[in-house]
């Protein structure tokens, strides 16, 4: 006979409802990461790729195992708890109002959600099988699973669906893909109670409904017999179900947490065809996220995720100290992953890694980090870097000697790769790792500075360089010919010969009253003195409106004082260099700015500039900043726009 099953507590630790392993995988985001590493640990057939449904259901309470003994325990686990709990937060009373409301016999449904699992194996094993995936899953809690090949790695993420069950009950339903044996079984973690029927002794927290096993009344048995199983719970395929009773969310959006949640941490298991999920909706309707529509998918919930966070979100979802797993990101590490560069090192210990780089300096979106998987190709974290400005990178480590290492330095979660997560290392195990982990993120690094415009030659000479210099050339009719400009008149793609040779105009400047706008988007009145204007009597320039006549000089290193660059964004939404420039004497002179980095030096061209003080532009020449006037120990400001792409370290070259 089938009945609800808890161990008597016989002297042990009596346990309240705040289970640790329960409260660890809290969220929408734990029970989907776990629930699906688990389903890609377990294929039937690598070949094809596993498919997780997600659908909320209505469950008819008298499918509910045994549901008015199971009512009973509730009601005693909560008349012990309010004898134990004093001076308490109160959390348990509202649990327990909770889950006693959805119990009530005038309730006809219980809320619950299914995660169905196809082309797996199903949970193998017998009740007496501690190693196989059924008793692991049931029974043995905190040992991990065979390294190498799957994603467990603690043994404690079958607690995940617990968290937000109302009743803190699941329903298991599986049928085995070598032999269709099927198996159905009901366990609760709950809290230490005393049996509402006699004897009235201590119950254990964690309970199941089972079978009574007669030659062990002290154990437990699983319903094996497929006849005996209810037809609601049976499937003719091979497979698993989990039934997550009591299924509540606050905001009522599941579909939306869960769809989210897919997208943000299994993009790559999707786009290499071993997921598809399946979201049946509340509504009708079944939502399909395969390989040929992720892209769309992974769009369509950044754009959700942008709206949800329009006042103020960008700049929290770009918090540089603590990026987080979500769609936005993860959009980008898909299309690294997808059309990306790609870079490849053997490291030892870890054999091959993968890196992808989706390079794009312009675009404000993307985070400038990197995302890291394993073999289960779940997004495990994300580092930041700051070698350049304007990516998003995918490490990829999935060959079965990195997977059996990566998989110590992981937590219980798999959110971080660290020393700290090794259990009880060896000396020469800790050193190993430490090795390992410097070598990816040297691996990394290097990888994005190769990225870098002109990193691979200390000369810097790209496309289109001669259409930010001056050419001397003049045809015909003596109009001189402007920067970059070809016979033809068109602006060309090619690379020009650099000239140094200064323009030369036939017509003297035009004066008068001309608006001007600088990078930052401001607009100012700029006029000229009319020439018959007549100097006040007793007037003196200040000091520092004094023009001095003086040749103009190159400034060196030795006259500065400090110099101090970094980057600001325009309000067109260009990168431009912020110059602070203190001089330890007054001086006429130019400077001639190089990029610096690290293996690297370059000459950049100005494209265009301005001084911040006087609000007029800068006369620039390819890499200098010409006729600067500086004063003892006063700063002037200036913003240079850049033909660098990437965000770069300036300096003075002397």
């Amino acid at each position: 006979m089938e009945k609800w099953f808890f161990p008597p507590l016989s002297g042990g630790d009596k346990q309240g409802l705040n289970n640790s392993g329960v409260a660890m995988f809290k969220g929408i985001d734990s029970l989907t990461r776990e629930t699906i590493q688990n389903v890609l640990d377990n294929p039937s057939d690598p070949s094809k790729p596993r498919i997780v449904e997600f659908e909320y259901l209505d469950l008819p309470r008298d499918k509910f195992p045994s549901v008015d003994d199971f009512t009973r325990v509730m009601e005693s686990c909560r008349d012990y708890m309010t004898g134990l709990v004093v001076g308490g937060t109160d959390n348990e009373s509202v649990f327990f109002d909770v889950a006693l409301g959805l119990l009530n016999s005038s309730n006809s449904t219980i809320p619950t959600l299914r995660i169905r699992d196809s082309n797996t194996t199903g949970l193998l094993g017998n009740d007496d099988e501690d190693t196989k995936p059924f008793c692991r899953l049931l029974k043995v809690q905190g040992v991990s699973s065979i390294q190498g090949g799957g994603g467990g790695t603690h043994g404690i993420g079958q607690h995940a669906p617990f968290q937000p069950s109302s009743l803190r009950t699941i329903l298991y339903y599986t049928k085995r893909h070598d032999d269709n044996c099927e198996a159905f079984i009901a366990k609760s973690i709950l809290c230490t109670f005393k049996n509402p029927s006699p004897p009235e002794v201590l119950k254990q927290s964690k309970g199941y409904w089972c079978q009574k096993n007669d030659s062990d009344p002290d154990n437990w048995k699983t319903l094996r017999d497929g006849e005996k199983i209810n037809d609601y719970f049976r499937r003719a395929d091979p497979g698993t179900d989990l039934y997550i009773t009591g299924f509540i969310l606050n905001d009522d959006n599941w579909e939306y947490e869960i769809r989210h949640a897919v997208l943000a941490n299994f993009f790559a298991a999707i786009h290499f065809n071993e997921l598809v999920v399946r979201i049946k909706k509340s509504g009708g309707g079944v939502k399909v996220i395969d390989a040929s529509s992720l892209e769309a998918a992974l769009n369509e919930a950044a754009e959700e995720q942008r709206l949800l966070e329009e006042d103020g979100g960008r700049e929290r979802r770009f918090e540089r100290n603590a990026p987080k797993i979500e769609v936005w990101n993860s959009l980008w590490f898909y299309k690294a992953l997808r059309n990306g560069k790609s870079f490849t090192k053997v490291i030892n210990g870890v054999d091959e890694v993968k890196f992808y780089v989706h390079y794009e300096p312009t675009n404000p979106d993307l985070s400038d980090s990197w995302g890291f998987m394993r073999s289960p190709h779940m997004l495990v974290g994300i580092r930041n870097a700051k070698v350049i400005r304007g990516f998003s990178g995918l490490l990829i480590c999935d060959n079965k000697v990195g997977n059996k290492l990566l998989s110590r330095l992981e937590g219980p979660k798999h959110t971080e790769w660290s020393l700290k997560e090794i259990r009880n290392p060896l000396p020469d195990e800790v050193k190993n790792a430490k090795r390992i982990e410097k070598e990816i993120a040297e691996f990394v690094r290097e990888s994005l500075k190769s990225l870098r415009l002109g990193s691979q030659t200390s000369e810097l000479n790209p496309a289109n360089l001669g259409n930010y210099l001056p050419v001397k050339r003049t045809e015909g009719d003596g109009v001189t010919l402007g920067a970059g400009v070809d016979k033809t008149g068109e602006i060309t793609d090619e690379p020009k010969t650099v000239r140094t040779d200064p323009v030369i105009s036939d017509k003297p400047p035009k004066r008068g009253k001309r608006k001007k706008k600088n990078l930052l988007g401001s607009g100012h009145q700029e006029s000229e003195k009319p020439e018959n204007s007549e100097k006040p009597e007793n007037s003196e320039k200040p000091e520092e409106n004094k023009v001095l006549k003086p040749k103009s000089m190159i400034i060196k290193n030795k006259d500065i004082a400090t110099f101090r660059s970094f980057v600001i964004t325009t309000m067109d939404g260009r990168e431009a260099s912020r110059l602070i420039v203190r001089c330890s004497k007054k001086i006429l002179g130019d400077i001639e700015l190089i990029a610096s980095g690290e293996g690297t030096t370059a000459s950049p061209v100005i494209i265009e500039g301005f001084d911040e003080e006087s609000n007029k532009p800068l006369e620039v020449d390819g890499s200098t900043i010409k006729n600067l006037q500086f004063y003892k120990d006063k700063a002037k400001t200036m913003y240079v726009i850049l033909d660098l792409g990437a965000q770069v370290c300036l300096s003075l070259k002397d």
